[in-house]
């Protein structure tokens, strides 16, 4: 896992997942906030993954299918306007 900044401000995750042999099924999750801001997008190999929202303990996550692949993660810090 690595941090990078974004194209358009904010951060990137960058992240691997691994696929064990005969694994089927497989869900990763990522919190939706994090100190470098709100989850906006993730993507796979340039494309859009589809993620769903649910909370947990009290927090916010997003789940989405997961295959072996390097995947990155988009943040970006919302801006409060007085």
């Amino acid at each position: 896992m690595s941090w990078t900044d974004g194209a358009s401000g904010g951060k990137v995750l960058e992240f691997t997942v691994g696929v064990g042999t005969g694994a089927t099924g497989l869900q990763a999750m990522l919190p939706m906030t994090s100190s470098a801001g709100s989850l906006k997008t993730i993507s796979r190999g340039g494309s859009p993954v589809t993620f769903t929202q649910q909370r947990i303990d009290g927090i916010d996550y997003a789940f989405f299918n997961a295959a072996a692949a390097t995947y990155q993660a988009s943040y970006t810090q919302t801006t409060i306007r007085s």
